[in-house]
């Protein structure tokens, strides 16, 4: 991990041009890119508006590495300032991967940042939890939870039914291991895996275990272990709020990447841009195994299924009980003639490649906002000015769409205003105590929430004459709209 160097994370634009009917081409050609940690999932911008959000993309790939965008300008001309040099408005074109992250600014915190999903480790100062499938010994298998003990010593804990494990490192010999320390109640001390070669305490290993054999803690009519049949895999909790808003990432199908939110009564994922794009927990009945699948429910196969699209590495052994508690990470597949490449699904955690102890995170819980990281201490926040507005059910389409506290004209600071309608506002009323989002005046939402910075998720009431369901306020992921405030 250390020898990685981040210079050769970069990315050329080239051949820039506008056509007559509006249509924005480019060339992006990513240098040295075997050297990324992660392909990445392109954000493009102008004038600091998602084109990704309001228009059409299409990228098509011209050799490895290399890719050709198109970008449908029709949108955003109303928010284009007109009359105005390129220079002095700040038309300018910009390319952004979510794959990696550039903090700069901010001191010894600066350098490149990647998701947490890399290769055949995990850090552990992510959010995610691991799920650990054992074929072989089966009591063994489920959602082991991070839990930060004292001394910002981390475990991953498993608890049920009288019995604990846990996955752990241990210093005197520099390697994580896995035990049984409660078994019917009682404490024991069963230590079934370790790591082959020793390792860091900041990450865990995914691959490279072997059995553990000790006269002590295992006599010769133990159940013999196979390290063949174990499998982690980084997983984010369902039941978390650290999990309210998740990245799927560089899905050669491009519909389907993007940011999801948790519609918790339904038990899935939903799409921020389009609801038809889900992420759902699946038993298969004729195998009794279980994965997630992200699906499609614009298209039906059979008359009466979501076709699918990707599926997750199996959550359970056959047989087992229902694992539905988190969501792999890791290791996903394309179903049929899915195009390109699997995606990446993460928490919207990142941490520095040559120091994981410098991470940062977003949640939707505590105001929805970004935080940078030394280790565990929390040392900067940071947030956005640009937010979206979607739907649940059905749409309000007056509603529905970008908001920015700058990037438009007029602006109506601290009002948030929507980019393509500089009528409608979502804003705070402080003599209301309340988050307000109004179309020329007239109200046709509020929120009780009383942060007067950063609007509400969710807990919306309708109060106006407008159609649709009632909204979900998300604060946008892209790392360079972040302002950093350091602690």
């Amino acid at each position: 991990m250390t020898s990685i160097d981040p210079n050769n994370f970069r990315i050329v634009i080239s051949q820039v041009k506008i056509s007559v009917n509006a249509i924005l081409s480019f060339v992006v050609k990513e240098v040295c890119p075997d050297k990324i940690p992660e392909k990445n999932t392109y954000i493009i911008k102008v004038q600091g508006i998602e084109m990704n959000n309001l228009t059409t993309v299409d990228k098509v790939k011209i050799e490895d590495g290399v890719w050709q965008f198109s970008v449908d300008l029709c949108p955003i001309i109303p928010a284009l300032i007109p009359g105005v040099p390129c220079e002095a408005s700040g038309n300018t074109l910009e390319v952004e991967g979510t794959a990696n992250m550039l903090v700069a600014g901010s001191g010894e915190y600066d350098g490149f940042y990647t998701l947490t999903c890399i290769g055949d480790f995990m850090s552990i100062f992510a959010k995610n939890g691991i799920n650990l499938i054992d074929e072989c010994k089966q009591e063994l298998t489920g959602y082991y939870c991070r839990v930060v003990h004292s001394l910002n010593k981390v475990l991953y804990e498993r608890v049920g039914g009288g019995n604990k494990y846990i996955i752990f490192f241990y210093a005197p010999k520099g390697k994580w291991y896995i035990k049984q320390v409660v078994k019917n109640g009682v404490q024991v001390n069963n230590i079934f895996y370790e790591q082959e070669e020793q390792g860091s305490p900041e990450e865990v290993p995914l691959t490279g275990w072997k059995a553990y054999i000790s006269s002590v803690t295992c006599s010769k009519s133990c159940p013999p272990c196979n390290p063949d049949k174990l499998s982690l895999q980084p997983c984010i909790p369902f039941d978390d709020n650290t999990s309210n808003l998740i990245l799927v990432n560089c899905s050669g199908f491009d519909a389907a990447n993007g940011c999801y939110y948790k519609d918790a009564a339904n038990s899935r994922f939903v799409n921020v841009r389009d609801p038809n794009l889900m992420i759902r927990y699946v038993l298969e009945q004729k195998t009794a195994l279980a994965c997630w699948i992200i699906m499609d429910a614009s298209t039906q196969v059979d008359g009466n299924h979501a076709s699918q699209i990707y599926k997750s590495p199996s959550v359970r052994p056959s047989g087992s009980g229902s694992c539905n508690a988190c969501v792999p990470c890791c290791g996903w597949q394309k179903i049929c003639q899915t195009p390109g490449d699997p995606p990446q699904v993460t928490a919207l955690d990142y941490y520095n490649l040559i120091n994981p102890r410098h991470n940062m995170s977003y949640s939707s819980s505590n105001g929805g906002g970004w935080s940078l990281f030394d280790g565990f201490t929390e040392v900067g926040q940071g947030l956005s000015d640009h937010h979206i507005v979607v739907r649940t059910d059905s749409t309000a389409p007056v509603v529905d769409g970008a908001y920015c506290l700058t990037c438009v004209v007029p602006n109506n600071p601290p009002a948030f205003t929507k980019v393509l309608d500089t009528k409608i506002l979502l804003e705070y009323n402080a003599p209301l105590t309340r988050w307000e989002i109004k179309n020329g005046g007239v109200v046709l939402f509020v929120s009780d929430s009383t942060n007067p910075v950063v609007p509400p998720f969710d807990g919306w009431t309708k109060v106006g004459p407008v159609d649709g369901g009632l909204p979900l306020v998300l604060n946008t992921i892209l790392p360079s709209s972040i302002n950093w405030v350091l602690l």
